[in-house]
């Protein structure tokens, strides 16, 4: 989750990788529940978290559903 939430480097920005998550987000947690549901807890910074769409936000939980899905 560290590296996603860092973003994409420069090498992988070159082959195309990007990230729906806004520059500034911290993790805050995150809880595995009894039947193995993962929840994250984000900290978005106010000025995206205001301009955050639906679209952007289901983007993010799937980007974040790949990332854990070994896990999970």
């Amino acid at each position: 989750l560290a590296a996603l939430l860092a973003g994409p480097t420069a090498e992988e920005q070159a082959q195309g990788l990007w990230s729906a998550i806004p520059a500034g987000t911290a993790l805050e947690g995150v809880d595995i529940q009894q039947d193995r549901t993962i929840v994250v807890r984000l900290r978005v910074p106010p000025e995206p978290l205001g301009t955050l769409g639906h679209e952007t936000f289901e983007v993010i939980v799937e980007q974040i559903g790949w990332t854990l899905e070994p896990w999970g």
